[in-house]
């Protein structure tokens, strides 16, 4: 079936890379945001299903030309920081 949509594709990259580049740039987006912050990379990767720590290094850092880890520390989101939003107070007193 991949071979078929391949075919009717104008780009020489596979159905299989698109797919990965879709999940790289998740990973990229959840990686600069702040909320998830205390996730580690390799947590963030897994969600993505890149379930090889090792290898997601390796193609994170081919896609991007840096490690994940470096990413996420230089990395910052345009705009005001992202918070969460706010939910229902506790009781005081």
């Amino acid at each position: 079936m991949l071979d078929h949509i391949q075919r009717h594709l104008d780009d020489p990259h596979t159905v299989t890379d698109h797919i990965r580049r879709l999940r790289l740039d998740a990973v990229r987006r959840d990686l600069r945001d702040p909320l998830p912050a205390n996730r580690s990379v390799g947590a963030i990767a897994a969600r993505w299903c890149f379930v090889d720590a090792a290898r997601f290094s390796r193609v994170f850092r081919a896609e991007f030309g840096e490690s994940p880890s470096a990413f996420r520390l230089t990395s910052t989101r345009p705009g005001p920081p992202r918070t969460a939003p706010p939910g229902p107070r506790p009781p005081t007193g």
